[in-house]
């Protein structure tokens, strides 16, 4: 049963860090990717080119931590509500409700890992498991 947890841990990790590099990817060179993201060569910006950089910057740091399984849960739950922002601020979605990309397939999924990697931790092979202890990883 743990050995369970630590493969669905790890699997989790690995899917997350592969959604957030490829909304990193798909931010900096629109339509290079054409599974994950969508078939549109239209980038997710959120209309300051700044704000574009550091939230493709940041997800960077994220996927990195990711794949290295340094505090899993954090950085996920960081890097899911960063992806989830950058899809709601995308153009007028926050004014058109209609337009919001949040329920489709690979969002849904990324969802259901962070929960999953919330439940089970970073799973084997992470270089550091820190837990929920917010106050040691700051």
């Amino acid at each position: 049963m743990i050995q369970a947890f630590g493969t669905a841990g790890l699997l989790s990790r690995l899917y997350l860090a592969a959604f957030f590099a490829s909304h990193v990817t798909h931010a900096l060179a629109p339509g290079a990717l054409k599974t994950w993201t969508g078939t549109t060569t239209q980038a997710l910006h959120t209309g300051d080119p700044w704000m574009d950089i550091a939230v493709a910057a940041l997800l960077s740091l994220v996927v990195i931590w990711l794949a290295l399984g340094v505090h899993s849960r954090i950085v996920a739950l960081i890097g899911f509500l960063i992806c989830t922002a950058t899809v709601i601020l995308h153009g007028d979605t926050w004014i058109n409700s209609a337009r919001v990309d949040l329920w489709t397939w690979p969002h849904v999924t990324a969802l259901l890992a962070v929960v999953i990697l919330a439940i089970t931790g970073g799973g084997t092979w992470r270089l550091y498991s820190g837990g929920w202890r917010v106050r040691h990883s700051i």
